[in-house]
């Protein structure tokens, strides 16, 4: 029956191991650089880029889209709450469009992601799980 390309991103499975061959499972990933697994968290490790000090982009944790966030600081810590969700880049420019956040500065970082959260989410597994480097610019801090 051939082929063991599958049609949706790397998930965590019963065990914890990423669907990808290796032995390192996303959670001891995170756990070995210092990341977390959960959207909200500031060490989140799906970040794809960091608009001042406020807005950020994430792949979120099922890899289906990209998710625009704004930091809130609580009591006792600081959390990330989604402002949009968008299933493509141009999507995501789109809302940062709308939104009259889009700058000159950001504009080449989100066109630098790739055009589906899907394929985002399958590098930064990659980087996370098997140290790669990520083919797209990193988070950039813009202020």
């Amino acid at each position: 029956m051939g082929s063991c390309m599958t049609k949706h991103p790397p998930v965590i499975g019963k065990a914890g191991v990423a669907a990808g061959d290796c032995n390192l499972s996303i959670a001891d990933a995170c756990r070995q650089r210092g990341l977390s697994k959960r959207e909200r968290d500031t060490s989140y490790f799906g970040v794809v880029s960091v608009d001042g000090s406020s807005f950020r982009t994430i792949v979120c944790a099922a890899g289906l889209q990209y998710i625009l966030q704004r930091r809130y600081e609580c009591v006792r810590t600081e959390e990330w709450r989604a402002v949009g969700y968008l299933t493509s880049r141009d999507g995501l420019i789109e809302f940062y469009e709308r939104s009259e956040r889009l700058t000159e500065t950001i504009k080449p970082v989100l066109l630098g992601l790739p055009k589906k959260p899907e394929q985002a989410w399958r590098l930064l597994v990659d980087v996370l799980v098997n140290g790669n480097e990520l083919p797209f610019p990193p988070k950039a801090t813009l202020k």
